[in-house]
């Protein structure tokens, strides 16, 4: 555990606080959320790489828009497509970086499976804590979004180092 770096661990505490945010507060979690990021982006020992990687939040929520324009989930919110999920997909990439750089040396298919599980039971506790709604059958959403997890977590990590490397060269 000492050898874990302090920021390891700010980075996992801030993630959490931004899902659990997003879950229990819906739209009003946006002011904390955004604190929350800018805590990070103060702190973060690799404030740069964290922001080079920001394409991959937009493309998290670019496939967050798709499953919502195709009826799959639908959230309860003002917006179809609220600003807290784009907060949380900042907070998610920028993990990639350190919480979650576990992940990086990961072969694709084992991502696959990861993304799947991990995709498909964070949207259903979502779901279950009322912050979502099934557009479809509830076990057809969640396959639906577990292969669009068993995509996209693959896609983002592997798109990882290459927008790092454009940063070298900035």
């Amino acid at each position: 555990m000492n050898n874990i770096p302090r920021f390891v661990w700010l980075n996992a505490f801030i993630f959490q606080a931004l899902w659990w945010s997003a879950v229990l507060l819906g739209d009003q979690a946006v002011w904390l959320m955004l604190g929350l990021l800018i805590l990070h982006g103060y702190v973060s020992p690799s404030r740069y790489a964290d922001l080079a990687i920001l394409p991959l939040a937009l493309l998290g929520w670019l496939v967050e828009a798709e499953m919502v324009a195709l009826g799959i989930i639908q959230f309860q919110s003002q917006l179809a497509l609220p600003v807290y999920m784009l907060l949380l997909w900042i907070g998610l990439v920028w993990s990639f970086n350190h919480s979650l750089a576990w992940l990086q040396p990961l072969p694709w298919w084992g991502l696959s499976i990861l993304g799947a599980v991990a995709g498909g039971l964070s949207y259903y506790a979502a779901h279950q804590l009322g912050v979502l709604q099934w557009g479809l059958e509830p076990w057809l959403s969640v396959i639906v979004i577990a292969i669009h997890w068993a995509l996209l977590l693959p896609t983002q990590l592997l798109a990882l180092p290459y927008l790092k490397r454009r940063l070298a060269h900035v």
